[in-house]
């Protein structure tokens, strides 16, 4: 294996850019490091008052979202040098356990444990809100950017209409709380990952 070494604790998430050509990675260090691939450089950086536990890149690789238990979202652009080109997404509500952009990169999906997800609008940052009665662990969206789905300490799934902006389904059958979540690639099918020891298998229509 190669080394990534550049963090000074934890390592929480680690993933790839859509081209192929980065990966990040999120720490207990209060940090997001991207990285070439070629030559494993720092390119970015990313500093939160608080660890980072997830974070995702946009559809064309040219910007990173983090989440922080410092209660912030933050998008900024993996080709700016100065803190100014970072934008606060989320401020003063619960620490931020998971976030997704949508396929087309318009919206910013954000999980948090103050009960709640969030869909905002990367240019407006208009946002809507959609309730968990527990932390909420992951979001998804589907390939298509029709679909939503939260998973919650609650034991739920929520899957959400985006253009509808309404609840489309909810999902009860965990009896623990849902852990993580993912789209099949055409977007027809969801699996969810509980505490109850078990994973599902939903067709969406």
């Amino acid at each position: 294996p190669l080394l990534i070494d550049g963090h000074e604790a934890a390592v929480n998430a680690a993933v790839f850019s859509p081209d192929g050509q980065q990966l990040a990675t999120a720490g207990d260090d209060n940090r997001a490091l991207v990285w070439q691939i070629d030559g494993i450089e720092l390119i970015h950086e990313v500093t939160h008052d608080g660890s980072v536990n997830a974070l995702a890149f946009s559809p064309d690789s040219s910007l990173i979202a983090t989440a922080s238990e410092d209660r912030t979202a933050l998008i900024s652009d993996i080709e700016a040098t100065g803190v100014e080109d970072i934008r606060p997404v989320l401020r003063r509500e619960g620490a931020v356990c998971s976030v997704a952009f949508s396929p087309d990169g318009t919206r910013l999906a954000t999980g948090s444990d103050d009960h709640f997800a969030r869909v905002w609008d990367v240019k407006t940052g208009d946002r809507d809100v959609l309730s968990h009665t527990g932390i909420v662990n992951s979001v998804a969206f589907s390939a298509d950017g029709r679909w939503l789905a939260t998973a919650s300490d609650d034991r739920t799934v929520q899957v959400w209409d985006v253009d509808a902006r309404m609840i489309a389904m909810v999902l009860h059958d965990h009896t623990h709380g849902v852990n993580d979540l993912q789209f099949s690639p055409d977007g027809r099918k969801l699996v969810t990952a509980s505490d109850d020891r078990t994973a599902q298998l939903y067709g969406l229509k």
